[in-house]
């Protein structure tokens, strides 16, 4: 049985993230992808708005056998002090119910309750870590290549503990 890393990213630091907890554990790779992507002006509007109702966007078709894997590793963009929607929107479409699930989040200073929106949400008896990557961006740019080397050895680190 394998990984399966499940990520939403808008500007490429939760993907890049992700890439490295698959690189590290040999894990197959999910991105989720709004029908309508956003732009960061869009993830400023709509998506504050469909955070504060509790709303998710329609996404692309996610056909993946959960049945396949032992564990899922979910990850998000830290979006007005929580989860971005679109991560609603998988969990909402999957049972997760009987899996062992980690999840993580990228934030550029403050990860406010993401990770535990995400554990209440989700249902927190089956998260088993919890981490959040501090990308030390402080606007909505992707980090800069020297900025990575810190992060990457964050990242592996926290795979590497069960």
């Amino acid at each position: 049985m394998k990984t399966l890393v499940v990520y939403y990213s808008l500007q490429g630091n939760t993907k890049k993230v992700a890439e490295i907890i698959a690189d590290e554990l040999g894990a197959d790779l999910l991105e989720i992808k709004p029908i309508k992507p956003y732009s960061v002006m869009s993830a400023l509007t709509i998506g504050k708005a469909q955070i504060k109702k509790s709303a998710a966007p329609e996404i692309q078709n996610t056909n993946v056998e959960l049945n396949k894997y032992h564990e899922i590793i979910i990850g998000t963009p830290v979006w007005w002090f929580t989860f971005a929607p679109p991560i609603r929107a998988f969990i909402r479409k999957h049972d997760l119910s009987r899996k062992p699930i980690k999840l993580f989040c990228t934030h550029a200073g403050n990860k406010g309750t993401a990770l535990e929106d995400l554990k209440n949400f989700i249902g927190d008896k089956n998260i088993r870590s919890t981490k959040d990557f501090y990308t030390g961006q402080k606007t909505f740019r992707p980090i800069k290549k020297d900025a990575w080397s810190t992060i990457e050895a964050n990242v592996r680190n926290w795979v590497k503990r069960k």
